[in-house]
C-alpha cells in the first residue's frame, strides 16, 4: 500500500476518472489474445490428470484436484464472457457547459467498461461481469497451492523416509522436495500478495483503477479516506453487495 502510494502521481475527484484523461490499457490482439489463457487451461487439465494417476484417489488429491477443475472453469469464464462493456442503455444524459444534453458513461466505468478494476495481460480486461470469476482464479490457485505443499511436505517425506533408511537417498529425495517447495511458496507469496489486495479493494468497494490513481486517498496523508468514498458502506455490506448484487445493472454500487 505505502509504494503504491509513493509512486502515485495522480489525484482524482471521488466520484470518476475523467473518461478523456483516462490511460488506455494495451490490449493484445489476435492469436496473443487466447494463447496464453489457452496454454494455461491446457497446464492444468494436464497437471491434475497427471496428480490424480500418480497418487492415486485420496482427500489430498480430491482438493487439489477440484480446485484445478474450478481453476478451468474461471479462466475460461473470463475469457468468453462479456466484461461489461458500456452499451447505449448504460448512458445518462446531462447538461454541458454551453447547454447543450450530453451522453455520459456511468459513474464507476472506465476505458469503455461498466466497473472496470484493471487489465489483466493473461485474461484481459476484468470488469462488471467478469470480477468474481477472477477473484475464483485467485482463491483456486492460493488453496491449490496450500493443499499441494502440505500434502507434498508430510506425505512425500513419511514415504520417502519409511521406503529407505538409507541417509543419502532420503537426503537427495529431501533436497529436491525442497526446491520444488521454494518454487511453490514463491508462487504462493506472489499470488497471494495479490489476493490480499484484492480482498483490501472489496472490503472498502475500491476498484483497481481508482486504488492506483488514490482517488479516495487523503491528500495530505496519502492514505484512503473512507469518508471521500461515496461507495463504501462497511466491510461486511461491502462484501454482501461484491458477492450478491446483479451484474445487469451499471456497476454504480
Amino acid at each position: 500500500l505505502q509504494s503504491r502510494a509513493m509512486h502515485r502521481t495522480l489525484s482524482r475527484p471521488a466520484d470518476r476518472c475523467d473518461p478523456a484523461e483516462e490511460e488506455e490499457d494495451e490490449p493484445l490482439v489476435g492469436w496473443k489474445e487466447w494463447a496464453i489463457p489457452g496454454l494455461f487451461v491446457l497446464f492444468v487439465l494436464l497437471s491434475a490428470c497427471v496428480l490424480l494417476l500418480l497418487n492415486g484417489p485420496s482427500f489430498g488429491v480430491a482438493v487439489v484436484v477440484f480446485c484445478h477443475m474450478l481453476l478451468m472453469v474461471a479462466i475460461v469464464s473470463v475469457k468468453l464472457a462479456d466484461p461489461g462493456r458500456v452499451k447505449e442503455k448504460h448512458m445518462s444524459t446531462r447538461p454541458n457547459a454551453r447547454g447543450q444534453m450530453e451522453k455520459v458513461p456511468p459513474k464507476r466505468s472506465f476505458n469503455g467498461f461498466l466497473r472496470y478494476d484493471h487489465y489483466c495481460k493473461w485474461l484481459g480486461p476484468i470488469a462488471l461481469k467478469n470480477h468474481r470469476s477472477f477473484i475464483i482464479i485467485l482463491c483456486s490457485i492460493v488453496l491449490m497451492l496450500v493443499v499441494t505443499i502440505i500434502m507434498e511436505v508430510v506425505y512425500s517425506g513419511c514415504v520417502q523416509w519409511g521406503r529407505t533408511q538409507d541417509f543419502i537417498a532420503v537426503r537427495q529425495g529431501a533436497a529436491t522436495l525442497l526446491v520444488v517447495e521454494c518454487l511453490r511458496l514463491f508462487a504462493l507469496g506472489a499470488v497471494g500478495d495479490l489476493l490480499i489486495t484484492h480482498f483490501y479493494l472489496i472490503s472498502t468497494n475500491q476498484l483497481g483503477k481508482e486504488y492506483g490513481k488514490g482517488i479516495f486517498d487523503d491528500d495530505e496523508t496519502d492514505e484512503y479516506d473512507p469518508d471521500k468514498n461515496p461507495w463504501d458502506q462497511g466491510c461486511w455490506e461491502n462484501w454482501r453487495a461484491f458477492l450478491l448484487n446483479s451484474r445487469n445493472g451499471t456497476g454504480e454500487w
